[in-house]
């Protein structure tokens, strides 16, 4: 152990802030890595029924989650002193309570009118009882999260998404007798068993000493500006990244909105921690780069660089995603496979426009982002609210996967534009991108041509191969 512990260290940056970095991204990544992992069992024991009530429940979970805390928990890391921390952080549990009373009591009166509304008489009322244990649970680990944020405890935060995800797997492997449920069960037993870790290493014994009503009260009133302004977006973000597999199930049933929840788990993962780990560079530079003139440089660059990296994978799954979710997932969850080949476009734009989306910041538009932001919130509901009027869960599904890779198109493009970067050398490395992908795509293509499981899964294969020295290339070239 201990000669592992040296190579580790010799890996990690020297800087404490690269090498605290590492420690987060790592966990955050081991733990998609073991949730992954677990996906091709978990989906042999679900069907898509029950993955569509589970995501229905985390779904609203997790955008209550959002305002339970009224956004205050951002403001923990905030305060120099212990104290008007330690008080914040009682605050947010009072909240957090509060909230979770309240949704039961909401449930409790309406628990029949809600589940007959989102399930149709298909699933017992009983079970959106779930979404306050849920709600519990994630809200207890976001605010245990900002302490240890605040107690720099990096070790324990990397080392508890771990323990999250090894959880929550095996509890959901030995719950599939209690179908849905079993997913939120063992779901709510990670978010708990994590949040009591983090919450022992971010705060000691003692440590709540001074906390009182009136501490509590001017917590709140310092920070009163993070509900005004940080509590509205947050919630508008959090509806539209986790309220549509919550309408697809009040539309066209559980299955369908659990094909949809795996689809999205699957490819978001990803290309979220490729976004993510390109903007948060891109944003580390973009200040000095605005104040020098280089903006427009270093935009073109990041956008190049994601649209390599990115574009031949999307392209792979847009060609052989009903087989390969087949394959990987079980034949029943091919259909799966069919909205990942849909969500392709929207996700590699969001890609492209996330990662430079805080141009506007660095210029100090935050207007601009408020502004298309909601737009593209407005735009997602309504995409989703045309299955009123279109029976066809594939075409609503192609639509609102269209809208989304228009709203981050724009998103891209206004980088593009306030940055001073090439319009037509964005276009044109789009195509050169394009194009490279198409050709590492040709073995695939073939195995399609051709037919059968097998012959695509060659192609693939024989693709995936053709792509690592690409790969290699444009990695050592960032």
């Amino acid at each position: 152990m201990k000669a592992v512990a040296r190579l580790v260290s010799r890996v990690l940056p020297d800087s404490a802030f690269g090498r605290s970095t590492v420690k987060i991204v790592g966990g955050t990544a081991l733990a998609q890595v073991i949730a992954f992992a677990a996906s091709p069992l978990l989906t042999r024991i679900y069907d898509p029924g029950a993955y569509g009530v589970f995501a229905t429940l985390v779904g609203i979970a997790s955008t209550l989650t959002v305002i339970s805390s009224l956004s205050y928990e951002v403001s923990i890391p905030v305060p120099r002193g212990q104290r008007m921390a330690v008080n914040a952080i009682f605050l947010c549990l009072a909240l957090l309570g509060a909230s979770v009373v309240l949704t039961t009591l909401v449930l409790l009166a309406f628990a029949p009118t809600i589940a007959g509304w989102l399930f149709d008489g298909q699933t017992s009322p009983a079970w959106l009882l779930a979404i306050p244990l849920l709600l519990a649970g994630m809200g207890f680990n976001q605010i245990a999260s900002a302490a240890a944020l605040r107690a720099r405890a990096f070790n324990a935060i990397s080392g508890v998404r771990i323990v999250q995800a090894g959880t929550t797997a095996a509890c959901q492997a030995a719950l599939f007798p209690a179908d849905g449920m079993g997913l939120a069960g063992g779901m709510i037993a990670g978010q708990l068993i994590g949040a009591r870790r983090l919450w022992r290493a971010a705060f000691p014994d003692g440590a709540s000493e001074g906390v009182n009503l009136r501490n509590i009260g001017r917590a709140m009133s310092r920070f009163r500006r993070f509900p005004l302004f940080e509590g509205p977006f947050s919630l508008v973000n959090s509806a539209g990244n986790y309220l549509p597999p919550v309408l697809l199930v009040a539309f066209f049933g559980p299955a369908i909105g659990g094909l949809f929840a795996l689809a999205q788990r699957v490819l978001s993962a990803p290309v979220g921690m490729v976004a993510t780990a390109s903007g948060q560079v891109f944003f580390a530079s973009a200040a000095q780069a605005n104040r020098d003139g280089s903006l427009g440089g270093l935009v073109a660059q990041v956008q190049n660089n994601l649209s390599r990296l990115v574009l031949p994978a999307m392209v792979l799954l847009a060609l052989t995603g009903p087989d390969v979710f087949a394959f990987v997932f079980g034949e029943r969850w091919r259909d799966a496979g069919t909205v990942a080949a849909l969500m392709t476009p929207w996700l590699y734009m969001q890609a492209l426009g996330s990662t430079v989306s805080t141009v506007w910041v660095v210029q100090g538009n935050l207007h601009h982002g408020t502004v298309i932001g909601l737009a593209g919130f407005v735009l997602r509901c309504a995409a989703l609210l045309s299955a009123v009027w279109i029976k066809d869960w594939v075409l609503v599904i192609g639509i609102f996967s269209a809208v989304n890779a228009f709203y981050y198109l724009v998103v891209a493009l206004y980088a593009v534009r306030f940055s001073r970067a090439s319009l037509p050398g964005f276009a044109l490395d789009q195509g050169k991108a394009l194009a490279v992908a198409l050709a590492f795509a040709l073995p695939t293509a073939a195995g399609l041509i051709a037919g059968g499981m097998l012959a695509v899964l060659a192609g693939l294969a024989m693709s995936g191969l053709l792509l690592l020295p690409y790969y290699h290339r444009v990695v050592r070239g960032l």
